[in-house]
Protein backbone atom coordinates (compact mmCIF):
# COMPACT_ATOMS: atom_id res chain seq x y z
CA UNK A 1 0.00 0.00 0.00
CA UNK A 2 1.06 3.52 -0.60
CA UNK A 3 -0.24 6.47 1.22
CA UNK A 4 -0.40 10.18 0.12
CA UNK A 5 -1.21 12.59 3.21
CA UNK A 6 -3.12 15.21 2.13
CA UNK A 7 -2.75 16.84 5.56
CA UNK A 8 1.16 16.57 6.03
CA UNK A 9 1.84 16.35 2.30
CA UNK A 10 3.82 13.14 2.90
CA UNK A 11 4.08 9.71 0.80
CA UNK A 12 4.52 6.50 3.11
CA UNK A 13 5.51 3.27 1.10
CA UNK A 14 4.73 -0.49 2.72
CA UNK A 15 7.88 -1.55 3.38
CA UNK A 16 7.62 -4.22 0.40
CA UNK A 17 7.40 -1.69 -2.22
CA UNK A 18 10.36 0.47 -3.63
CA UNK A 19 9.03 4.02 -4.43
CA UNK A 20 10.92 6.50 -6.60
CA UNK A 21 10.78 9.49 -8.14
CA UNK A 22 8.55 11.93 -6.81
CA UNK A 23 4.43 12.46 -6.40
CA UNK A 24 2.29 15.11 -6.31
CA UNK A 25 -1.18 15.60 -4.55
CA UNK A 26 -4.65 16.30 -6.09
CA UNK A 27 -5.29 19.93 -5.50
CA UNK A 28 -9.38 21.14 -5.13
CA UNK A 29 -9.24 24.76 -6.24
CA UNK A 30 -12.42 26.55 -5.21
CA UNK A 31 -13.01 29.71 -6.57
CA UNK A 32 -16.00 32.61 -6.38
CA UNK A 33 -18.19 34.15 -3.48
CA UNK A 34 -17.36 33.30 0.30
CA UNK A 35 -18.98 30.62 1.05
CA UNK A 36 -18.98 27.22 2.95
CA UNK A 37 -19.13 24.15 0.60
CA UNK A 38 -19.46 20.45 2.00
CA UNK A 39 -17.08 18.25 -0.09
CA UNK A 40 -18.03 14.15 -0.91
CA UNK A 41 -16.87 12.02 -2.88
CA UNK A 42 -16.73 8.48 -4.41
CA UNK A 43 -14.98 6.08 -1.79
CA UNK A 44 -12.90 4.78 -4.77
CA UNK A 45 -12.01 5.10 -7.75
CA UNK A 46 -9.26 3.25 -10.20
CA UNK A 47 -6.11 3.50 -11.65
CA UNK A 48 -4.64 2.39 -14.97
CA UNK A 49 -1.55 2.26 -16.38
CA UNK A 50 0.81 -0.59 -18.23
CA UNK A 51 -0.33 -3.43 -15.35
CA UNK A 52 -2.87 -4.60 -13.48
CA UNK A 53 -5.32 -1.65 -12.28
CA UNK A 54 -4.81 -0.63 -8.63
CA UNK A 55 -7.83 0.86 -6.75
CA UNK A 56 -7.22 3.47 -4.90
CA UNK A 57 -9.21 5.76 -1.93
CA UNK A 58 -9.34 9.43 -1.90
CA UNK A 59 -8.41 11.16 1.25
CA UNK A 60 -8.98 14.67 2.37
CA UNK A 61 -8.70 16.57 5.13
CA UNK A 62 -11.93 15.84 7.60
CA UNK A 63 -13.10 12.85 5.44
CA UNK A 64 -15.96 12.79 3.07
CA UNK A 65 -18.52 15.31 3.87
CA UNK A 66 -15.96 17.71 5.05
CA UNK A 67 -16.53 22.11 4.91
CA UNK A 68 -14.23 24.35 3.02
CA UNK A 69 -14.48 27.81 3.53
CA UNK A 70 -14.13 29.85 0.43
CA UNK A 71 -12.81 33.40 1.96
CA UNK A 72 -11.43 35.94 -0.07
CA UNK A 73 -12.88 34.42 -3.30
CA UNK A 74 -10.44 31.02 -2.69
CA UNK A 75 -9.87 28.27 -1.32
CA UNK A 76 -7.12 25.36 -2.19
CA UNK A 77 -7.31 22.24 0.20
CA UNK A 78 -4.72 18.96 -0.97
CA UNK A 79 -6.41 15.69 -1.91
CA UNK A 80 -4.28 12.35 -1.05
CA UNK A 81 -5.39 8.90 -1.85
CA UNK A 82 -4.29 5.43 -0.41
CA UNK A 83 -3.47 2.97 -3.48
CA UNK A 84 -3.76 -0.64 -2.83
CA UNK A 85 -0.42 -1.85 -5.07
CA UNK A 86 -1.22 -5.55 -6.61
CA UNK A 87 1.14 -7.89 -6.02
CA UNK A 88 3.70 -7.93 -9.11
CA UNK A 89 2.44 -4.91 -10.02
CA UNK A 90 4.35 -3.84 -13.49
CA UNK A 91 6.29 -0.55 -12.59
CA UNK A 92 5.19 2.48 -14.84
CA UNK A 93 2.47 5.77 -14.76
CA UNK A 94 -0.74 4.98 -13.70
CA UNK A 95 -3.14 7.15 -14.04
CA UNK A 96 -7.51 8.07 -13.29
CA UNK A 97 -10.15 10.16 -12.39
CA UNK A 98 -12.02 10.63 -9.47
CA UNK A 99 -15.05 12.70 -9.14
CA UNK A 100 -15.81 15.71 -6.37
CA UNK A 101 -19.24 16.52 -5.14
CA UNK A 102 -19.67 20.03 -3.73
CA UNK A 103 -22.65 21.57 -2.23
CA UNK A 104 -22.10 25.54 -1.43
CA UNK A 105 -24.37 26.51 1.87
Amino acid sequence: MVELNPSSGTRTCDPALVCVSGFNMSELRLTGSDANVQVNFDPTFTLTGPGDPIVAEPLFPGGPGAVVTISGGQAVVNFGARLYINAGQAPGIYSGDFTVYLEYN
